[in-house]
């Protein structure tokens, strides 16, 4: 189970990996009439087997029939769904609260589940400004949590991964079959964060089936991707530090999960599912936890969603792209909603990728923002290049470049772009753009917070210190590739 197995003979840990290798028997899986995750309960007819994934889910060995959950439907709240599917608009039956809701993807009781069902049960909330997992007041979804019962025809090893929750394939990967030798075992930085709150944040479903994440839940999931990319930054370059493997493994595999359920959903939904495209920051992360999962799980089509699925859009990669930049840079920055297939994927101007102009001939945009009495005009994509993106995808670029792993992710410009970022030296460029833009009819006055000269705009930074002090350690100084155990 663990790469240490194959230097120190048949350890406890191999003893184990060997003891869960095989399915319980059926009896031996206790008899419940109820069962609870996370914040929610299901009731059923008639006791049922149960058994848990190895991230700690539950499922039933069916047919089986919940006949209440806990806390019960009301006032539109508290709603289920089975088998979600990103083509149906599954993901906005949850709640009635969400725009586009489906009454009739809303699973009623009592609920008839067979072998090869899954069912997702959400809790309501106010809707209402709360803190998101940075502590930012970003979130403002009306589910609370998730919680995911599945229906097998029969035990599995305890080791098993729950199938995602979009897969109605229910293809079953095992933890002990992770390839834990890829992770590096590098020396801690400065600030370096928690490694069990990681664990713990992924260790919930992170629903990711709605535009914009207006139903991410609220306990523990970002409404805004641009947290997406913060988060999955965070949880790899964690698992490459020099943590004892027990520290390491509660995090490997609620976040392998989380890159499961992501590529059931890029299975499902191609080319249809449009929720994670370039859109400002919206179209943040999602594709290197998938990279990241099928890279550990050895599933080249996992490993590489850009490959097996070129029809899929992921935001990060419509938003960098190889060109000439007015700066003399040779990757750029696509715009506020990037390109899909070298063509320019949004129809305003201000959302057209613009760094191949001089600052002089940007585009503008005017918006009616919700916090503003009054529309602004501003230069959104040179905005959202130095305030939003840029800063967090250093994380995601680093991780992959420490496990080798650009090949997989098959968008060169990317990598190249946040070299480019974090090496530029912008001071004179910036002085360039606030000399050609419009001062007056924009946002963009000299001396206010939207001044590009202002610090908060400059490059060679990430948003966070932690990340920020990883670069610094590492990016020139790669540890080597990391190779299978003998």
């Amino acid at each position: 189970m663990w790469d240490r197995c194959a230097i120190t003979g048949v350890s406890l840990l191999c003893l184990i990996a060997i003891a869960i290798a095989e399915p319980p028997p059926l009896d031996a899986l206790p008899l419940r009439s109820e069962v609870t995750q996370g914040r929610i309960t299901w009731r059923f007819t008639e006791p049922a087997r149960v058994g848990q994934f190895v991230n700690g889910d539950y499922y039933v060995v069916g047919p089986v029939t919940v006949t209440a959950t806990d806390p019960a439907p009301a006032g539109g709240r508290n709603l289920s769904v089975l088998n979600p599917a990103p083509r149906d608009r599954s993901g906005q039956a949850f709640d009635t609260r969400l725009r586009g809701h489906d009454p009739s993807r809303v699973a009623a009781l009592p609920i008839r589940m067979n072998p090869g069902d899954l069912l997702v049960s959400s809790v309501g909330t106010e809707k209402k400004s709360r803190p998101d997992l940075f502590g930012q007041e970003r979130n403002f979804s009306p589910i609370l949590s998730y919680s995911i019962l599945t229906c097998l025809p029969a035990p599995v090893p305890p080791d098993t991964f729950r199938p995602g929750y979009c897969d109605r394939d229910m293809k079953l990967y095992r933890a002990r079959d992770l390839q834990r030798w890829r992770l590096h075992n590098l020396a801690p930085v400065e600030e370096t964060p928690d490694i069990e709150h990681w664990a713990r944040l992924f260790r919930q479903p992170w629903l990711d089936l709605v535009g914009f994440c207006f139903a991410a839940a609220a306990e523990y999931q970002p409404q805004y991707a641009r947290e997406t990319a913060r988060a999955e930054a965070f949880a790899t370059l964690l698992l490459n530090l020099d943590f004892p493997p027990e520290r390491k493994e509660p995090l490997l595999i609620n976040f392998v999960q989380y890159g499961i359920d992501l590529w059931s959903i890029v299975r499902a939904g191609e080319p249809d599912f449009t929720a994670w495209r370039a859109n400002g920051g919206h179209g943040n992360g999602r594709k290197w936890a998938i990279v990241f999962a099928g890279l550990m799980l050895g599933d080249e089509r996992m490993a590489s969603p850009s490959v097996s699925h070129p029809d899929f859009r992921f935001g990060m990669d419509m938003q960098t792209a190889f060109g000439k930049s007015w700066t003399g840079a040779d990757v750029v920055y696509a715009g506020h909603m990037g390109l899909w297939k070298g063509e320019p994927a949004g129809r305003e101007p201000s959302h057209m990728p613009y760094e191949h102009l001089q600052p002089r001939e940007w585009p503008t945009g005017t918006y009616q923002y919700p916090w503003s009495s009054a529309p602004v005009t501003q230069y959104t994509g040179e905005l959202y290049r130095r305030t939003v993106n840029s800063p967090v995808w250093v994380g995601i670029a680093l991780a992959a470049r420490i496990m080798r792993a650009e090949p997989l992710y098959a968008h060169d410009p990317f990598f190249a772009y946040v070299d480019r970022w974090m090496t530029e030296y912008d001071a004179p460029l910036r002085e360039k753009i606030m000399e050609q833009i419009d001062t007056q009819n924009t946002r963009h006055k000299p001396g206010s917070n939207l001044d590009f000269r202002a610090e908060r705009f400059h490059a060679g930074r990430a948003r966070d210190p932690f990340v920020q002090n990883m670069w610094k350690a590492y990016r020139h100084a790669l540890p080597p590739p990391r190779t299978p155990p003998e």
